[in-house]
Parts: structure tokens; C-alpha cells; sequence
């Protein structure tokens, strides 16, 4: 009996230092409403970021296989008439053959969803991130876990703030108004604020120039992110789709 007992603690033990093994190695056998799947890290948003277009529309749910609720539905266009994206975090293949993407979603409360594989397109690595942060004012830019660009940064004053979160380039559009209030580009983020933005007909979060450019560093009644004219076009030339912004 006692030998018994040992020899099922040992597997436990076993297991568990198999799982933990197969986790750092970034692909993991493991049981789910589908059967077994095989999962593997896409994404660890600091150095490498995989991303993709969606191909076909697509409903994401909060968990793989339709069993979850549903969150959202993605269409190939944004509301600005771009493509859509989305930064790819997980993937997993079940024994059934089916793929499903955990992936960030474009919408409030920062949510991420479950789609499937097949409604995107291939796969795209960013080495770049971003990071803004509310209360210091300023927004940096690293490739590959360097910093290689920075600038004081306007942000959403009480009542207005600036969504705090993990987000991601969404689109990259020129402006057809460069000393207009956008300046000549803006940066659309998959981040949603609560109240109205500047962003024309939604609610969409952006990084965008400014004609007033003394209210930078500062806060402002618009929830985007500001920086002046000419740090927005360094930016936007260092910044590709699906790059993901972190802000704090």
C-alpha cells in the first residue's frame, strides 16, 4: 500500500515537472472541449509580436470552440475603411484538427478573444513596442528591448482619461490637413475610450499630432495621445501595424 501511494505521488510529480518543462519550451500538450491540442506562444509583446489581418469575418468568443461567450464580431474593415488586424497571442491546435488564435480585441475593457486560425490571414513579426505613460507624460518607442525614440506627449484630463492598458497598432492613416488638428498622421490604437475622442465618428484611441502644440507635455479633453507635428512623423515611420502600446 505504502509503495502504492509513493509510486502515485512520484507521477504527480512527474506531471506537474512535465507541464512546467513543456510551458518554458513555448509548446504544450494539454486536454480541451475539442479534444488535446498542442499550444504555442505567438507573441511576448516586449521583443517579438506576431500579428495578422482578418480575412474573413469572424466572431471571437471567450473561449476556444464556440463554447465561450461571444465578444465580438471582426469584419476585414476597420471604421476608417482600413484593413483589420489583430495581435496574435496563443495559438492551439486540437487533436480534431481545428486552430484557434487567442488574440487582442479592438474594443473597450481591453479584451481578448478566441477565433479561428483560418479567418486570418498569415502571420506578421513586429521586434518593435511602445510605451506611453500618463503620468510622466511621455511615450518611447523600443526595438528589439532598446530605445530608440521618445517625446513629451498631451493626454486625457480627468473626465477625459486616456484608457489604460495593453493595445496595439490598429491603422496608420495620413492626414489630408497637415497643421490641422491631427497634424499630418495619426496612429489608431485598438484601444476604446469611455468618452468622445478626436477620432472622427468613434471612439478609437490614437497617437496624432496636434495644432496646439503648447499643450504638450499636459493633459487635454480629448482621450488620444498627442505629441507634436514633427515627433508624429519620426513616429509614424517607426511604428508598423500590429507594433503593441502599452499604456500605463
Amino acid at each position: 500500500m505504502q509503495a502504492s501511494a509513493s509510486l502515485a505521488r512520484l507521477l504527480a510529480v512527474s506531471i506537474v515537472v512535465t507541464a512546467a518543462v513543456l510551458a518554458l519550451a513555448g509548446s504544450a500538450m494539454a486536454a480541451g472541449a475539442n479534444g488535446t491540442y498542442t499550444e504555442t506562444l505567438l507573441s511576448n509583446e516586449l521583443d517579438t509580436t506576431r500579428w495578422a489581418f482578418v480575412s474573413k469575418r469572424v466572431s471571437a468568443f471567450s473561449r476556444p470552440g464556440d463554447r465561450g461567450a461571444k465578444l465580438r464580431t471582426l469584419t476585414r474593415s476597420t471604421p476608417d475603411k482600413t484593413s483589420e488586424l489583430v495581435l496574435t497571442l496563443r495559438e492551439r491546435v486540437y487533436s480534431d484538427g481545428t486552430v484557434w488564435t487567442e488574440v487582442r480585441l479592438p474594443m473597450r475593457l481591453q479584451r481578448t478573444g478566441w477565433v479561428r486560425r483560418a479567418r486570418l490571414d498569415k502571420y506578421r513579426v513586429v521586434h518593435s513596442r511602445i510605451e506611453i505613460d500618463r503620468a510622466q507624460r511621455t511615450v518611447k518607442l523600443f526595438k528589439r528591448e532598446q530605445q530608440v525614440w521618445s517625446a513629451q506627449v498631451a493626454v486625457g484630463s480627468s473626465g477625459h482619461e486616456t484608457p489604460a492598458g495593453s493595445f496595439y497598432v490598429r491603422n496608420r492613416l495620413a492626414s489630408t490637413d497637415a497643421d490641422g488638428r491631427f497634424g499630418p498622421y495619426a496612429i489608431g490604437l485598438s484601444a476604446y475610450a469611455s468618452t468622445p475622442t478626436d477620432w472622427p465618428n468613434h471612439r478609437t484611441v490614437g497617437i496624432h499630432g496636434t495644432d496646439r502644440p503648447k499643450t504638450i507635455p499636459g493633459a487635454t479633453s480629448d482621450p488620444c495621445i498627442n505629441v507634436t507635428n514633427e515627433k508624429i512623423r519620426e513616429l509614424f515611420r517607426l511604428a508598423p501595424p500590429g507594433t503593441p502600446v502599452k499604456i500605463l
